[in-house]
């Protein structure tokens, strides 16, 4: 089981507004947003696609492994940021949330967050 982010540009979403004048309408928005997916790198591919299908007019700008960065590696210096203690807390959320998507991922199967 791998887990990764997935950030996507190019979407539109509907917002609803209101005017001044108390009148409502529909405008449209770009939105830039992240997907978390959790699977094998086939499962994730096929959630992907699914996805992608699903919402048109996307594209992937940037993926990211979500992990506890190795020390010594430039995601552990990326991450590496504040106090001790932050940076500590911060890996205590991320090592949660791995294992809390282990157990589903076993119950259930690949799956977005």
């Amino acid at each position: 089981m791998i887990v990764r982010d997935f950030y996507y540009k190019g979407a539109t979403r509907l917002v609803a507004k209101e005017d001044n004048y108390g009148n409502s309408f529909v405008d449209d928005k770009d939105t830039d947003f992240g997907v978390r997916y959790v699977g094998t790198d086939e499962e994730i591919e096929k959630l992907n696609d699914q996805f992608v299908s699903e919402n048109k007019h996307l594209y992937v700008d940037e993926v990211y492994a979500y992990e506890i960065p190795k020390k010594g590696t430039y995601w552990y210096k990326h991450h590496c940021y504040g106090t001790p203690e932050q940076y500590k807390e911060k890996m205590k959320i991320i090592k949660m949330k791995l294992m809390l998507y282990k157990e589903r991922y076993k119950k259930d199967g690949a799956f977005i967050v």
